[in-house]
């Protein structure tokens, strides 16, 4: 079979590309290169060492970047003459969730085939919820209460958590944010953000012990892109099913964090090294996308970052 021609990369990313002795973080800029470097390394991990491609995840935010991944990944084998009956999966964090869920849910005792709503399907729950609690769309608009109750679901909190904290005050949004869960629950139904929470779960909660531990041995080595748009519960997920062999590769451009509003936080790409010490950091300089002038507006700009 032919060999994997790296000729084509500079030296950082040939260095990322063959580095393998545990956690890696690639800082890459805009242009950088990274996924090319993804793609290579994924082919690198297949024809070189022999990975089994099923053995192999890599994740990212959108089913575009997704997609072109995956396309650029077997391209490259292709052009290799390799053929095999397994592929590697490369896809969102929600597509992840949800197929691990259509196979371990049961253990929530929620059925397999649940369905997923997206935010039409949502406005339509709260309509019914509004007429149910007499609320006007004037009081909240349903977008105000698919941002609330999407906020407070990656913070783990249930309805419950919330009327039962003598703190919190605002308890019509809190009704609002229970009766809603019920229509899904009675339905058999999760919106996005339930994909994660459930996973999350089934994970960490004791009583699905074995389910994780099933998924801690199900992938060897996990490539996370545009890392810095990670939020907490992502991160978790992604440090159980790596917890295993700690073959796990980031890559993310803390300057480019724009996902705060849905509560991607930054400083887990910046701590990376503190739950993982051993790991080594690339950084991706090179930039072959922009002009001088665009990156020195740029780094102008960057260079007011605080941290």
């Amino acid at each position: 079979m032919n060999e994997l021609d790296l000729k084509s990369l500079n030296e950082q990313q040939k260095e990322a590309v063959l580095y393998n002795d545990g956690p890696l973080r690639i800082i890459a800029g805009a242009g950088s290169g990274k996924t090319r470097v993804l793609t290579h390394k994924i082919v690198y991990l297949i024809k070189e060492l022999h990975i089994r491609e099923d053995k192999i995840l890599a994740l990212t935010f959108s089913n575009k970047a997704a997609n072109e991944m995956k396309q650029r990944a077997l391209s490259l084998l292709n052009n290799l003459n390799y053929q095999s009956e397994y592929e590697p999966t490369i896809s969102t964090f929600h597509s992840l969730c949800a197929k691990i869920l259509r196979r371990e849910i049961h253990n929530m005792n929620y059925p397999n085939d649940f369905q997923i709503i997206d935010e039409l399907d949502q406005k339509e729950v709260l309509r019914v919820v509004y007429s149910e609690l007499n609320i006007l769309q004037s009081e909240f608009t349903y977008n105000s209460i698919i941002s609330f109750i999407q906020n407070q679901k990656s913070k783990l909190k249930s309805p419950n958590d919330l009327l039962n904290d003598p703190t919190y005050k605002d308890d019509l949004r809190a009704k609002i944010y229970e009766r809603y869960q019920i229509h899904l629950n009675k339905a058999h139904t999760l919106d996005f953000e339930d994909l994660l929470v459930f996973v999350y779960k089934l994970f960490y909660d004791e009583e699905f012990a074995g389910v994780a531990s099933k998924w801690e041995n199900k992938f060897t080595h996990i490539l996370v892109d545009e890392f810095q748009d990670t939020n907490w519960i992502q991160y978790m997920i992604v440090k159980r099913l790596a917890s295993k062999t700690n073959n796990l590769t980031i890559v993310g451009d803390p300057d480019q964090t724009i996902y705060s509003w849905r509560n991607a936080d930054i400083n887990i790409i910046m701590n990376f090294d503190k739950d993982f010490p051993n790991c080594k950091t690339i950084k991706l300089e090179e930039n072959y996308r922009s002009t001088k002038k665009i990156l020195t507006v740029a780094n102008n700009l960057i260079s007011h970052n605080k941290n």
